[in-house]
């Protein structure tokens, strides 16, 4: 009840130390609690378990859900800031991240798009925790499209990014990076996705019935399809 009262985070038995993947619950739990602070025996414990050979021996699967459930939390920065003060992180790696504060509501891809700011970053995450397939995929597109993200917008960048984003098959990655752009300052780009999307759906072969299969009828359809999203631009 006083290390409550006091903000302090603190293993309660010695049985802590059998477990090594207890040491990123702390880091979990301390970004659920942001303004709590690690008792300093604990973290002289977890110092040690860490940097321990059984450490390593944890699988991906496990590592990969604490830092999973961390995204859960308003201050995902804090896990990893815990991590490198344990000097289990390095610095350039850490110094990568962007300390963003969430809203509760945010969805976990959003989170962990916004946190990563360069593609070193996400290629030591993957070795590290084996990210699943959607978390290297938003990521990714994200660092590639940044600048439309931020507002710089240009119809052959929209369309590139709706083909990367396999749009015209399914839009459901539209809403995330819209999500991902408010927190950059622009509200606008989800319903501008929408609309170009729209309007490039309605140029295909069809349009060009004299132009036989191949690349020219592809040059064609993407060239119409650009002029169609600059009218909406």
């Amino acid at each position: 009840m006083r290390d409550i009262t006091n903000k302090i985070l603190r293993h309660v038995s010695p049985a802590f130390c059998e477990d090594p993947l207890r040491v990123l619950r702390v880091c979990r739990f301390q970004a659920k609690f942001p303004n709590f602070t690690i008792a300093p025996n604990t973290f002289k414990i977890m110092h040690h378990m860490i940097h321990d050979p059984d450490f390593k021996t944890l699988s991906h699967h496990r590592l990969w859900q604490e830092l999973l459930k961390t995204l859960d939390y308003p201050a995902p920065f804090l896990f990893f800031k815990t991590l490198f003060d344990l000097n289990w992180l390095p610095k350039r790696i850490f110094e990568s991240f962007s300390p963003i504060y969430f809203n509760k509501d945010t969805h976990p891809l959003c989170k962990f798009a916004l946190l990563i700011s360069n593609q070193e970053t996400l290629n030591w995450l993957n070795q590290m925790f084996q990210l699943p397939n959607d978390y290297q995929f938003i990521v990714t597109q994200t660092l590639k499209h940044q600048r439309l993200i931020t507002g710089e917008y240009q119809a052959h960048s929209v369309l590139n990014m709706l083909q990367d984003l396999k749009a015209f098959s399914d839009p459901k990655w539209l809403p995330i990076v819209g999500e991902i752009a408010k927190y950059k300052g622009n509200k606008n780009i989800e319903s501008i996705l929408f609309s170009a999307l729209k309007q490039a759906k309605t140029i295909s072969a069809k349009n060009f019935p004299d132009t036989p299969p191949g690349p020219s009828l592809g040059e064609k359809i993407k060239t119409a399809r650009i002029e169609a999203i600059a009218q909406i631009l």
